[in-house]
């Protein structure tokens, strides 16, 4: 019997749906007892089957670093975290502005208004500050014409800003997704979803979120805010905000960091952590952030290695007194 390696076999099964359906088939018939109070479990049409043949996958905007992770699957929890004003939303706009090309994006902000998000998009898309599409905006100039339609015409991105309490509950956030029939979906921020509490209360909410992201295979890119105790120093997994299940249930936790905050030119580099990954490696990447146009983009290997927050410092050996005879 041919001994397949994991990665041949999850191609096998992405490749040849029909076949690898009729193998968990006959699987299910050798393993399952006739009295089995759950035997869907092995089945074809079980959840996580589904998950294992759903041929869909997506980027996080950053070719290099979404090539070293790994695709992110149908179904998945992504939590991305970071501290205020280190490009929490702008990460999330360049999410949604990679996947919805191909896939239709739901981008829920419970934050910025819909013009703002809107704004940070068309100058990420067409490399414009935000200051110039809030120009061309007020004064109908062709830039922002141009760049309204190729954000219309090429992607199948919807904008959401629920208003009222019961809109923002993460039931409905969920179910609006659902309804419009979105594969991807993008909440801004969980602190402001209606019933979130730091404790069980929040825990209860991304409960709610992974398990619902399973049986739907809608992905959720699920932005998160971290605690004070990650200001100044690069972020872990403990300084998610409000509950430790933000980093237990998620499939994957992107951290977010730029060492050089404020610090003028060297305020161009950004670290993306991806400090849990249960498809792939967990490592620290590198993106340069371009501020007037809110964007991120991949850093090439030789350049990435000479980044000065990551540079090992060697101290020069310190030098010795001068010798004295004795006399």
């Amino acid at each position: 019997m041919t001994q397949w390696t994991g990665a041949e076999a999850e191609r096998f099964l992405l490749d040849h749906p029909d076949e690898a359906a009729e193998m968990l088939r006959g699987y299910h018939m050798l393993t399952g007892n006739v009295g089995d109070a759950e035997p869907e479990d092995l089945r074809p049409g079980s959840i996580a089957n589904v998950r294992v043949l759903d041929s869909r996958s997506y980027s996080i905007g950053l070719p290099g670093i979404s090539s070293a992770m790994r695709p992110i699957r149908a179904g998945e929890t992504v939590v991305v975290g970071a501290r205020e004003g280190n490009g929490k939303t702008s990460f999330g706009s360049q999410v949604a502005l990679a996947n919805s090309i191909a896939h239709k994006v739901l981008f829920c902000t419970l934050e910025a208004t819909r013009e703002e998000i809107r704004e940070q998009m068309l100058a990420q898309l067409s490399h414009l500050s935000v200051d110039d599409v809030q120009r061309g905006r007020s004064e109908d100039a062709e830039d922002y014409l141009c760049a309204m339609r190729r954000l219309c015409d090429e992607r199948d991105l919807l904008l959401w800003r629920p208003v009222s309490k019961p809109q923002r509950t993460i039931q409905n956030i969920c179910k609006r997704a659902e309804d419009v029939g979105a594969e991807v979906l993008i909440i801004d921020y969980s602190r402001r979803i209606e019933g979130w509490r730091p404790g069980e209360a929040a825990g209860e909410v991304i409960d709610y979120v992974a398990d619902w992201a399973r049986s739907s295979s809608i992905t959720v890119f699920f932005l998160a805010q971290l605690n004070r105790g990650a200001v100044g120093i690069r972020p872990h997994n403990g300084h998610l905000q409000d509950t430790d299940k933000l980093g237990q249930r998620a499939d994957r936790v992107i951290l977010l960091y730029r060492p050089f905050l404020g610090r003028g030119s060297k305020d161009v580099v950004a670290e993306v952590i991806i400090s849990k990954n249960r498809c792939g490696p967990t490592f620290r990447g590198h993106a340069h952030w371009i501020g007037y146009t809110t964007s991120f983009f991949d850093m090439d290997e030789e350049t990435e290695v000479l980044q000065e927050c990551c540079r090992k410092r060697t101290r020069a050996p310190r030098s010795l007194p001068e010798r004295k005879d004795l006399e």
